[in-house]
């Protein structure tokens, strides 16, 4: 049993591919931005407001757990997909995708936004934008041998 064990084992761990992936969205004013991924899970706004005639930009981060979000269809502006095969049996592939999402923001309480916040709705119940967001995602893959 230990030694079907350790074989098992062995085999998944042969088999065992790292991977990696990221995604960066942000409105075209940069003041809605949203990421996922391996290195950033964040979802932020830009509140603007003016002190002595100056802007002044706040960049508020948003507790994902205390905002419905809702996404659109994603519509796809670019693919660029690659792989390579070494002479190891192993390779690595990668892609990257562009694509715009519409984007829509409500409080899971129903209160209003702050009504200084960028692309915040009449009423205040909502933030509504367009991303346009960049996914990356590699990894390795197993080739046939030489």
């Amino acid at each position: 049993m230990k030694k079907t064990l350790l074989l098992i084992m062995a085999m998944v761990g042969l088999n065992a591919n790292a991977s990696f992936y990221q995604a960066e969205c942000s409105n075209a004013k940069g003041t809605v931005t949203y990421s996922y991924g391996h290195v950033s899970n964040k979802l932020t706004v830009t509140k603007i407001d003016y002190v002595d005639n100056k802007q002044v930009k706040e960049v508020i981060k948003l507790d994902q757990r205390s905002v419905n979000m809702s996404l659109g269809d994603q519509v796809e502006i670019n693919s660029d997909e690659s792989s390579q095969c070494g002479g190891n049996g192993g390779g690595i592939f990668g892609t990257k995708q562009t694509y715009v999402v519409s984007l829509q923001l409500t409080n899971v309480d129903g209160s209003e936004f702050d009504s200084k916040i960028s692309e915040v709705s009449r009423d205040g119940l909502s933030i509504e934008t367009h991303l346009i967001c960049e996914l990356n995602i590699n990894g390795r893959i197993a080739c046939p041998a030489d």
